[in-house]
């Protein structure tokens, strides 16, 4: 078990020490975003919303977050905006 523990240790200093800027700055996080939040939205507002729509909403809310650090919440937080947007219609007043 100690064996295990400290190997565990052992790399997560090597990735704190080493890798922590490395992958605060990796942007593939960012750029998968779309792909991850506009299935959802097509599925739920396809016929309500036109997909430009439903495209320009979800680009402006993660428009928001582009120089936040990558976290999976993030994501969460901009289905959730980019949903009371098309509800409510306030993606107008973001995208111009």
């Amino acid at each position: 078990m100690r064996k295990i523990r400290d190997e565990i240790e052992a790399r997560v200093r090597d990735l704190i020490e080493n890798r922590a800027d490395e992958i605060r700055t990796d942007r593939s996080a960012h750029a998968r975003r779309p792909a991850q939040l506009l299935p959802s939205l097509v599925d739920e507002f396809e016929g309500i919303r036109t997909p430009e729509e439903i495209r320009a909403c979800s680009n402006a809310i993660l428009a928001h977050y582009a120089d936040a650090p990558v976290r999976l919440f993030l994501l969460t937080l901009a289905d959730r905006a980019a949903r009371e947007c098309l509800r409510e219609e306030r993606c107008y007043e973001l995208v111009g």
